[in-house]
C-alpha cells in the first residue's frame, strides 16, 4: 500500500527510503491522534453496547445479532478483539486499536492525495481535518467502533484494486476488478456506511488536477461499476443473513423516495456544518439541561441555516473553479461529484428505516471536507493566493479540527459516560447489597421518544443508561469492577422514569434521569455538613452553593406528583431577561425529577448566576391552581 506500490525506476522492489519514510508518516498520525484522543485511553468507561458486548452471557447474542446485520467480520473481530470479562478496564486497549486504525486510515488518504498530485503538507493537513471530524471521534471513543476505520482501510485496497485494473489489459483487468469487488464486499461485512469511504477515494482519483473528461468519465464508469457491485454483493449479504436468521428489522428497501429525499436534506446540517464543527444540538440534553435551558444555549449559537447555506454555496462555486475547463465539462464534474455524494449515503437511503447518527456519517463527511478542499483550491485560483498563505490556513484550520476533537471526545463522549459509572456506582459502593431485595434502575425515557427527540438520539452528550437492554448489563459490569459476584446479589428490574412501578421500601434505587445533578445529589446526601433548611413545610428545602436540595420523610409517589413552583428574584433587576423583568424574578417551575433513597426523596435544583434577593417555592395542582404548600427565604 506505500505510496501505492510506486517502485523506483528500474528496481523491482519498493524504495527503502520511501518505505522509512511512509514508516515515520505513520507514526506521526498515530502520535497526534494518541494526544488528540488520548482521554478515551486515560479514563475507564463503556459507551452504549460496549457494557452488553464484554458480558460473557451476551456475547453469543451480540454475535448473532451482528451477523443478522450482514456484517459477520465485524462479528468475527468482536468475538475475537473485545475482553472475554466483564472488565470495562480493558476496553481502553480496544479504543487503542481503533486510533490506530484512524491513523492507518489517514495515511492512506494522505498517499491517495500526495499520489494524485496534491502537495503532501496540504495532504496531510486534510487527512489530519477528516480524521478529527466528528465521526471519526465517535470511532475512538467508542470500543464498539473500533473495527470501523479498518472498513475504510479495506474500502481503500479496494479503490487501488480498481485503479489498477483501470489500465491494464484483459484477462488481468478483470482478475483485478474482481478482487476490488470481493475486498469491497469485505469491507461491506464489517460496517457498510464506513465502507461508502470506497467513494472518498474514488472522487480523489477521479478529480485529480490536470485530467481530461474523457479519462475522468471512464474512470467514473469503471469505479461505479466495481462500487455497485460490491454494494449488490454485500446487500446479498445482508439479506441472507436476515433469511437464515429471520430478521426483519432494518432490512426492508425504501419504499417512499420522497421521505428519503426529505431524509437526506435534513442530514445536510450535521454533514455540512456541524459535521465540521461541533455536535449540533441534541449534546445539551444528554447533559441535563431541560428544553427551557436548550433554547437558551442553542439561541447563542450561529443557525444551522447560515451555516449550511454558506458551506453549501462555498463548495459549489469552488468547485466550479477547481474544474478548470469548458462548461459542459464542468457541468458533468459536478454531476458526477453530486452522484459520488449520493453512493456515499447508500446505506441509510436504499432502507426503509430513517435513523443515523455520526457513526453512519463517516463517508459522506469525508468527501464534503475533501469537496472544500477542492474548492478552497478554486478560491485560492481565483484570487491568485500564493502557496505559503494556503499552507498556512490549512495548517491552522489541521490544528484548530485537532483541538476541537480533543475537546469534544474529552466533555462530550469521555466525560458524559465517566459520570454516569459514578452516578451508577455510588448506591452500590455505599449501600449493605446483601440486604436488598431488588437493585431497581430508573432509567430515562427512551432516546427515541417523543419527549426527549430531538435533543438526544446520537452519540455525543448521551447516556448509555437510554439503551433498553443496556441496564441489567451496566449493573453487572459494576458489580464485577467492585470484585462482587453479580450472581450473589438480588435481580436487577429497569423501570422507566415514568412508569407505573413504585420501588418498594427493600429496593436499592438507582436513578439516571437526570444526568447533571444526579451525582452531586448523591454527594450531598452523604455530605457531614450540619445543614439547616432555609424553607420548612412538608419538604425541606435546603441551599447548598448554587443549588436548592428539596427532601421529605417518608415520601410516596402521591407527594411528588403534583408541581413544584420556584421564584427566584434577583438583586439587580437587570439580570434578568427582557420578558421577565416585569414580573420581578425568573420562573424555574419543575416536575419533580429526583431520587429516593432510605425511604426519603431528594431532588436538586440549579439556580441562575446572579445574587438572589429572594426565593419563594411550593407546590401546585396545575388542574385548578390550587397552592398546596409554599414558603419564601430571604438572604
Amino acid at each position: 500500500m506505500s505510496s501505492f506500490c510506486r517502485r523506483r525506476e528500474g528496481e523491482g522492489g519498493l524504495s527503502h527510503e520511501r518505505m522509512f519514510l511512509d514508516l515515520f508518516i505513520i507514526i506521526v498520525f498515530l502520535t497526534l491522534f494518541l494526544i488528540c484522543y488520548f482521554s478515551v485511553l486515560n479514563n475507564d468507561y463503556g459507551f452504549a453496547d460496549d457494557y452488553s458486548d464484554i458480558l460473557p452471557e451476551h456475547r453469543e447474542r451480540i454475535i448473532r445479532k451482528k451477523n443478522m446485520e450482514g456484517r459477520p467480520l465485524y462479528a468475527l473481530l468482536t468475538k475475537f478483539g473485545f475482553p472475554t470479562t466483564a472488565n470495562i478496564e480493558d476496553l481502553r486497549y480496544v479504543r487503542f486499536v481503533g486510533i490506530v486504525g484512524i491513523s492507518l486510515l489517514a495515511f492512506v488518504q494522505f498517499q491517495a492525495l500526495v499520489h494524485v498530485g496534491w502537495k503532501p503538507f496540504q495532504s496531510f493537513c486534510v487527512a489530519m481535518i477528516i480524521c478529527t471530524s466528528l465521526p471519526f471521534q465517535v470511532f475512538a471513543a467508542w470500543a464498539m467502533a473500533s473495527v470501523f476505520p479498518i472498513a475504510g482501510v479495506l474500502s481503500a485496497c479496494a479503490l487501488l484494486l480498481a485503479e489498477r485494473a483501470f489500465s491494464r489489459a484483459r484477462p488481468v483487468k478483470w482478475f483485478l476488478a474482481s478482487m476490488a469487488v470481493l475486498v469491497l464486499v469485505g469491507a461491506l461485512a464489517i460496517y457498510q456506511p464506513a465502507a461508502m469511504i470506497f467513494w472518498f477515494f474514488a472522487a480523489i482519483f477521479l478529480f485529480r488536477p490536470g485530467q481530461s473528461l474523457n479519462d475522468t468519465a471512464a474512470r467514473f464508469l469503471h469505479y461505479g461499476l466495481v462500487g455497485l457491485m460490491g454494494m449488490g454483493l454485500g446487500f446479498m449479504l445482508y439479506k441472507l443473513a436476515s433469511i437464515f436468521y429471520s430478521a426483519t428489522s432494518r432490512t426492508g428497501l425504501a419504499q417512499n423516495f420522497l421521505d428519503k429525499a426529505v431524509f437526506l436534506y435534513e442530514l445536510m446540517p450535521r454533514i455540512l456544518n456541524f459535521a465540521l464543527l461541533a455536535p449540533r444540538r441534541q449534546f445539551y440534553q444528554g447533559q441535563g439541561y431541560s428544553i427551557q435551558d436548550y433554547s437558551i444555549l442553542y439561541a447563542r449559537t450561529f443557525d444551522d441555516s447560515i451555516i449550511t447555506l454558506f458551506l453549501l454555496s462555498f463548495m459549489i462555486v469552488g468547485l466550479v473553479m477547481f474544474f478548470r475547463s469548458s462548461r459542459i465539462e464542468r457541468f458533468l464534474k459536478c454531476l458526477m461529484a453530486l452522484a459520488i455524494f449520493l453512493f456515499c449515503c447508500t446505506p441509510f437511503l436504499i432502507v426503509e428505516e430513517s435513523r443515523t447518527g455520526y457513526r453512519l456519517l463517516a463517508a459522506p463527511v469525508s468527501l464534503v471536507i475533501l469537496y472544500l478542499y477542492f474548492a478552497f483550491q478554486g478560491w485560492t485560483r481565483l484570487f491568485s493566493v500564493p502557496s505559503s498563505l494556503r499552507n498556512a490556513a490549512l495548517g491552522v484550520s489541521a490544528g484548530v479540527a485537532l483541538l476541537l476533537a480533543a475537546y469534544h471526545v474529552h466533555n462530550w463522549l469521555v466525560v458524559p459516560h465517566v459520570k454516569e459509572l459514578k452516578i451508577l456506582s455510588y448506591p452500590l459502593t455505599h449501600d449493605n447489597l446483601s440486604h436488598a431485595e431488588r437493585i431497581v434502575v430508573v432509567r430515562p425515557a427512551y432516546f427515541w421518544s417523543e419527549t426527549f427527540a430531538p435533543f438526544v438520539w446520537e452519540e455525543f452528550g448521551s447516556s448509555s443508561a437510554y439503551m433498553r437492554f443496556n441496564h441489567s448489563a451496566m449493573i453487572h459490569v459494576l458489580l464485577s469492577r467492585m470484585a462482587q459476584d453479580p450472581n450473589s446479589f438480588p435481580p436487577i428490574v429497569a423501570i422507566p422514569a415514568n412508569g407505573s412501578i413504585d420501588p418498594l421500601p427493600g429496593d436499592l434505587v438507582v436513578d439516571m434521569t437526570n444526568f447533571r445533578t444526579r451525582l452531586s445529589l448523591y454527594q450531598w446526601i452523604r455530605s457531614e455538613t450540619c445543614r439547616t433548611p432555609i424553607i420548612s413545610g412538608p419538604f425541606q428545602v435546603y441551599l447548598d452553593k448554587d443549588r436548592l436540595y428539596y427532601t421529605k420523610s417518608p415520601c410516596t409517589l402521591e407527594d411528588v406528583t403534583d408541581r413544584f413552583f420556584l421564584h427566584v428574584a434577583p438583586i439587580e433587576g437587570d439580570d434578568l431577561s427582557k420578558g421577565r423583568k416585569q414580573h420581578g424574578f425568573d420562573n424555574l417551575d419543575f416536575d419533580w425529577h429526583g431520587v429516593t433513597y432510605n425511604e426519603r426523596c431528594f431532588a436538586a435544583v440549579h439556580l441562575p448566576d446572579y445574587s438572589i434577593a429572594q426565593i419563594r417555592t411550593g407546590q401546585f395542582t396545575v388542574t385548578d391552581m390550587k397552592s398546596l404548600w409554599e414558603g419564601t427565604w430571604f438572604p
